[in-house]
């Protein structure tokens, strides 16, 4: 998930190959970045390149190879566990290019597998609900699936 070069006394740390590969590094990019930077920061200055899918860290020759290999540990974990946090509907809408109402649909009759509900920060109760990362990034990969789903819709609405 990550490519780490070192050259001279500068880290480079690139996840470019994930942000190509895989929808919901696209999507949740920004809190990738964040981490990065925050994260590599305990090193020493972080510059983030353009494209935001690389960073750089002037390392100390004096930072020892366990405390860096900790650091790149930890940037792993995080970004992992950005990478695998539930979707919510509004990005499942986006990913998948599909209406509220085949969202709602599809989850109702089992299509659309939820794996939680979020709740709402307003306090008045209500929560919505959550889909693996996984389960999109399956039917983003296989948008076949989607057109089955929507045919037979079509066909049940026909009857």
């Amino acid at each position: 998930m990550l490519e780490v070069a070192a050259t001279g006394d500068e880290l480079r740390v690139s996840c470019q190959r994930e942000y190509d590969q895989n929808p919901i590094v696209r999507f949740r990019h920004r809190e990738i970045v964040r981490a990065m930077t925050i994260t590599l920061g305990r090193l020493g200055a972080v510059v983030v390149d353009p494209d935001g899918c690389c960073a750089r860290v002037a390392v100390s020759r004096f930072e020892s190879a366990r405390k860096v290999n900790d650091v790149l540990t930890l940037l792993l974990s995080q970004i992992i566990r950005i990478v695998q946090q539930p979707c919510t509907p509004k990005m499942v809408l986006e990913l998948l290019r599909i209406q509220s109402k085949e969202r709602l649909r599809w989850t109702r009759d089992g299509r659309l597998k939820s794996v939680g509900r979020l709740g709402a920060r307003n306090g008045n109760g209500g929560a919505c609900r959550t889909y693996a990362a996984d389960d999109i990034v399956e039917l983003i990969k296989h948008p076949e699936i989607i057109e089955r789903w929507r045919r037979a819709d079509a066909e049940e609405g026909a009857r």
